[in-house]
């Protein structure tokens, strides 16, 4: 069977209510980037079947727009009883190639995501592929400029990131270099810059299948220089 043909789709002021929304379910940093009174001004791009229908494009909260591939289904028998495992198709590679292509751009960008199932003394973090940071209860996974090139963590870290509610950005900082390597710990002020300075919000929909991406309006880019926003 051939593979289903995915491509890239532009969305309306219906996807920007929908990331609003799931701000408002999550953390601090998804605190700040609410408060941000450009919003409404952003595009949104996604990933879908070229055959989504708009109707299907604008549930955001519904599955089923993607085919399961069928050389990764498995059975498992228990006894008389045999099981059919299907994994979740998702757009996991669209979404590491956009945020690979956008640490390239810059040496100062990040990525940043909250994680809304970890606590920062979870032990499964160490061995996740994905670097990090702690604030208070929080967690959050880091990728940099330095990532660019490994499309290993970058996956990995998309891979950790996802669950119910998957917020993350693509933003900068001149002080990048102190959030990766050695840096556990990312503080309150930090996470208010990256959120006033972040070029794209990532927000998980579909029911796991795909992502909405949020970009700025193009007039507030030429602010966005080494003093931040």
């Amino acid at each position: 069977m051939a593979k289903e043909h995915l491509t890239e789709r532009h969305l309306g002021p219906e996807a920007i209510t929908y990331i609003k929304d799931r701000l408002s379910h999550g953390l601090t940093l998804a605190s700040f980037l609410l408060q941000r009174d450009d919003l409404d001004d952003g595009t949104v791009l996604t990933c879908l079947p070229e055959t989504t229908s708009q109707e299907d494009a604008l549930d955001f909260k519904s599955g089923g727009k993607l085919r399961p591939d069928p050389s990764e289904i498995r059975y498992r028998q228990e006894g008389t009883r045999r099981f059919r495992m299907e994994p979740v198709p998702n757009t996991g590679e669209w979404l590491a190639s956009v945020l690979q292509e956008l640490l390239e751009t810059d040496p100062r960008s990040l990525c940043l995501f909250e994680d809304e199932v970890a606590r920062p003394d979870d032990p499964s973090l160490s061995s996740s592929g994905a670097q990090a940071l702690a604030f208070q209860s929080e967690v959050y996974h880091v990728l940099s400029h330095n990532d660019a090139q490994n499309l290993e963590r970058i996956t990995a870290t998309i891979r950790q990131a996802t669950s119910w509610l998957t917020i993350g950005v693509i933003s900068s900082l001149d002080t990048v270099s102190d959030l990766v390597g050695d840096a556990r710990t990312v503080d309150l002020g930090t996470l208010r810059s990256v959120a006033d300075r972040a070029s794209q919000i990532v927000v998980g929909a579909y029911d796991f299948e795909s992502f909405l991406v949020w970009s700025e309006p193009e007039a507030s880019r030429p602010s966005r220089g080494a003093g931040g926003r």
